[in-house]
């Protein structure tokens, strides 16, 4: 009897997964090789891939750097030589005392080129100073200046200066308006154009104060030994050299600074 063949049941297919594709199915021993990788080596641990090593150098380079930028000394403050950025002044006193305040003392001349080129700069300067330092400006007592000086007095003694006084210093220089050794009556009548009351002008101009402060300023200036115009003070006890406007500025300030500590 012929011996009866087994029947064999067709394989089903398993349904294709869509994620897949056409790629053949790996064996489960199949090891998965990095794209990177070539076939038949190692594995290699990312820490020493190319790109993960980029990384880690940076990292460290910048983590020794950092501490270094971060913490990198200040510059010395700046601190001023006597008989190089100022000379000390034996026996004088500031020319308006105030308890508690640090005095600085322009002694310029209206007539002067350099105190109207330094105005400016000046200006922006003083209009920076913190509420415990007082700039005051001083005429020149030079032979000849007297009718200037009663202006700034004048002017000064109603208030008018921030309005005036670089207005004058144009008129002069940049103007023409107004001559350098102008008479009494010539800066009365320009002042009265600025918007200055005649008679309260008139009054001021011939006043017992405007010759106490005359007397006053000329003995100041004799006191710290002014030798030319401009000229900066603090405290009547400091004399500006500097080799430059701004210069000048940079010893102010930190005169000022060291003068502010002494006052507290």
């Amino acid at each position: 009897m012929p011996a009866m063949r087994r029947r064999m049941r067709p394989r089903r297919r398993r349904p294709a997964d869509p994620g897949r594709g056409n790629f053949p199915r790996r064996r489960q021993s199949e090891p998965v090789q990095p794209l990177h990788q070539p076939a038949g080596t190692d594995p290699v641990p990312a820490f020493f891939c190319p790109d993960a090593m980029t990384r880690i150098l940076l990292s460290l380079l910048f983590s020794l750097l950092l501490p270094a930028s971060a913490f990198a000394a200040a510059p010395a403050p700046f601190v001023p030589t006597e008989g190089v950025d100022y000379v000390v002044i034996d026996g004088a006193q500031p020319y308006r005392p105030l308890q508690g305040k640090v005095e600085v003392v322009e002694v310029f001349a209206y007539s002067c080129s350099h105190c109207a080129d330094f105005q400016p700069k000046l200006d922006a300067w003083r209009h920076r100073l913190p509420r415990d330092v007082r700039f005051t400006f001083v005429p020149s007592a030079a032979v000849g200046s007297e009718p200037l000086s009663r202006a700034y007095f004048a002017v000064e003694s109603l208030g008018a200066v921030e309005a005036v006084h670089a207005a004058l210093f144009r008129a002069i220089h940049d103007d023409g308006t107004m001559p350098s050794n102008p008479t009494d009556s010539e800066l009365q009548q320009w002042l009265v154009g600025q918007g200055l009351p005649a008679a309260k002008l008139k009054a001021a101009w011939d006043s017992p104060a405007m010759v106490a402060a005359l007397r006053h300023a000329n003995d100041f200036q004799q006191a710290v030994g002014i030798e030319g115009t401009p000229t900066l003070v603090v405290d009547g006890k400091y004399r500006i050299l500097g080799k430059s406007r701004d210069d000048q500025l940079r010893i102010l300030d930190a005169l000022i600074a060291s003068q502010r500590r002494r006052h507290r």
